[in-house]
């Protein structure tokens, strides 16, 4: 396509490793594709979240090439989730604030570190895992000792929708991780969200706080201080859901129109992101 000149959109770019030794590496490696080799003819790159937009401005590509896209998820009411409101999911009744994890229990994930962290504050919360992986045995060992910790295993997507409605606070610890759609899932459902600073999902994580915290990639000591701080806060569902249309697939679809008409000439103001 690139051959034959047609106007070519890339989709979807997300961060790559770009930080230590090996990071310059890719970096060097990317700064050739995108500004030597045949990707230099790709005439907008569609980045994920800001880090993605971060990532590729490392490897030297011109800002006005780059724009800002998400992942996006159905909506509750889509045929695609085939939503029922008689799940088998019980109703959370323990007290204080509820966190929830969704994802596999692998070590990227840092399921592990964040269950730790967990045993060791205090206060009133419950905590729910969802999921399976390499690591659930561990994980059942780790939360023996703990009542305010449930294994709930692996759940359909509706059921899922089912937990995230009944939660607080969303935490997604993960050592690396492009994106994170279970961030999404959170936030139309009025969830905050906690999350590490190389989730790509942490562009949804105002500066203010409203919907979240983000701490430091594998700095515990940093998560511990966002559940401290999150069993103080006062989550408000309604004003996260309002919120989350920005970042429903429909809203996408209009803000991917606008940037193809922006660089096909048709306007000449660069599209701004919905959802900040």
């Amino acid at each position: 396509m690139l051959k034959l000149n047609y106007f070519v959109i890339s989709l979807y770019m997300e961060q790559y490793y770009y930080w230590g030794i090996k990071g310059l590496l890719c970096r060097l490696q990317w700064g050739y594709l995108f500004n030597i080799g045949y990707a230099r003819k790709i005439r907008a790159i569609g980045c994920c979240g800001s880090t993605g937009i971060m990532a590729h401005r490392k490897a030297w590509v011109i800002q006005n090439r780059l724009f800002e896209f998400i992942y996006t998820v159905p909506t509750s009411d889509s045929y695609l989730i085939k939503y029922d409101s008689h799940t088998n999911v019980k109703n959370i009744t323990q007290g204080g604030k509820k966190f929830v994890f969704v994802g596999s229990l692998i070590d990227r994930k840092s399921i592990i570190e964040l269950i730790k962290v967990l045993n060791s504050i205090k206060g009133e919360y419950e905590f729910n895992i969802v999921g399976e992986g390499l690591m659930m045995q561990h994980v059942k060992a780790l939360i023996q000792e703990n009542d305010k910790i449930h294994f709930l295993g692996k759940m359909m997507p509706c059921e899922v929708r089912d937990v995230l409605e009944q939660a607080d606070t969303l935490i997604l610890p993960s050592k690396l991780e492009g994106w994170g759609c279970v961030v999404n899932e959170a936030l139309m459902a009025g969830c905050r969200v906690i999350v590490s600073d190389v989730v790509g999902a942490r562009a949804l994580i105002d500066k203010e706080g409203t919907r979240g915290q983000v701490f430091k990639n594998c700095d515990w000591a940093d998560l511990e201080k966002c559940l401290v701080m999150e069993l103080k806060v006062k989550t408000a569902k309604e004003s996260i859901k309002k919120w989350s249309r920005n970042i429903c697939p429909a809203t996408e679809a209009e803000y991917f129109i606008k940037i193809v008409e922006y660089y096909n000439g048709k306007s000449r103001t660069k599209p701004t992101v919905p959802w900040r």
